[in-house]
C-alpha cells in the first residue's frame, strides 16, 4: 500500500530487476494493507476512504470487492484467522471491527473509541484481544471476545506517539514503534496492568516494526534514519545492531520468510529492497 496511489503490486522474483505489476487507484489515500491467506484478497486500510476490499487474483489487474467508509481516517487493518473479520485502526475513532463473511458488502460488527489516535493494531492469536498503538495515548488493550461491544482491558501510555504494535508469540510482550521515542517494549502478561521492560531511543521517528521469527530482533523503521536492526534478546536493554539509511522517509517495513531481505516502503524514494543476511551492515540490493 502506498498512501497516494493506492495499492501497487510488484514482481520481486529478479531482484536486480523490480517491475511493477499492477496498480489498483483508490479514493483515499493507503496506509497499510494485510492479504488473505490464498494470496488472492487484499485489505487495504485506505484513510478517509476506510477499508476497501481488493481482488488480486490476476494481479496484472486488480479489481474492486467491496468497501466500508468508516468514521475516522483507517491507518492499519488486520484479518481474523478464519478471514471473516476485519480489525481497522480508525485514528481518531479508535478500532473498528468489521463484517467481511461477504465481502462484496461488509458491514459494521462494533467499534471502541480510543482516548487517543489508533495508527496500527495487532490482533492476539486467539482473536479475542486487540493491542492498538494509540497515538500518544501509547498502547490500548481492547477485549474483543464480544466483538458488537469491544472493551478497554488496560492501558500503558509510552512517552512518544505510538503508530505500530507487534505482540510475541506467547503474547506476554508487545513492541511499540513510539515515534520520537523510538522501540517501546511493554510487558502485558497482566493486561490489566501493563508496564514498561524497556525502550531504544533510536535516531529518527520510529514508525513501523517487523518481529524476527526467532523474536531476538526488532526491525524498525525510523522515517528521516531508514531501517534500524535491533537486538531485543535482552529486552530490558535493547540494542542497536546495524542501520540502513535509505536517504528519505522510511515508514513501512516486511520481512522476507527467511529473513535474509527487507521490504522497505519508503515515503520519498518508493519501495526498495535491503539485504539484511549481515545484520550488522545492511545494504541496498535494489
Amino acid at each position: 500500500a502506498k498512501a497516494t496511489k493506492g495499492l501497487d503490486i510488484f514482481d520481486i522474483s529478479n531482484t536486480s530487476d523490480i517491475k511493477l505489476v499492477g496498480r489498483f487507484d483508490t479514493a483515499g489515500s493507503s496506509y497499510d494493507v494485510a492479504l488473505s491467506s490464498d494470496g488472492k484478497t487484499a485489505y487495504l486500510a485506505d484513510l478517509s476512504n476506510g477499508l476497501v476490499i481488493v481482488d488480486i487474483s490476476t494481479p496484472s489487474a486488480p479489481g474492486l470487492v467491496g468497501s466500508f467508509d468508516t468514521a475516522g481516517n483507517a491507518r492499519g487493518v488486520r484479518i481474523s484467522s478464519d478471514e471473516q473479520t476485519a480489525y481497522i485502526a480508525d485514528d481518531s475513532n479508535g478500532l473498528v471491527v468489521i463484517d467481511i463473511s461477504t465481502p462484496g458488502t461488509p458491514s459494521l460488527i462494533g467499534s471502541y473509541d480510543s482516548v487517543g489516535a489508533a495508527r496500527g493494531l495487532s490482533i492476539s492469536s486467539d482473536g479475542q484481544t486487540a493491542y492498538l498503538a494509540d497515538g500518544s495515548n501509547g498502547l490500548v488493550i481492547v477485549n474483543i471476545s464480544t466483538p458488537t461491544t469491544p472493551s478497554l482491558t488496560g492501558t500503558y501510555d509510552t512517552a512518544g506517539n505510538s503508530s505500530a504494535v507487534s505482540i510475541s508469540g506467547d503474547g506476554q510482550t508487545a513492541y511499540l514503534a513510539d515515534g520520537t521515542s523510538g522501540l517501546v517494549i511493554v510487558d502485558i502478561s497482566t493486561p490489566g496492568t501493563p508496564s514498561l521492560i524497556g525502550s531504544y531511543n533510536s535516531a529518527g521517528n520510529s514508525y513501523d516494526l517487523r518481529l524476527s521469527n526467532d523474536e531476538q530482533t526488532v526491525y524498525l523503521t525510523d522515517w528521516g534514519s531508514g531501517l534500524a536492526l535491533v537486538d531485543i534478546s535482552t529486552p530490558g536493554t535493547p540494542s542497536l545492531i546495524g542501520s540502513y539509511d535509505s536517504d528519505g522517509s522510511a515508514y513501512k517495513v516486511s520481512i522476507s520468510s527467511d529473513e535474509q531481505t527487507a521490504y522497505l516502503v519508503d515515503y520519498t524514494n518508493g519501495f526498495a529492497l535491503v539485504d539484511i543476511s549481515t545484520p550488522g551492515s545492511p545494504s541496498l540490493i535494489s
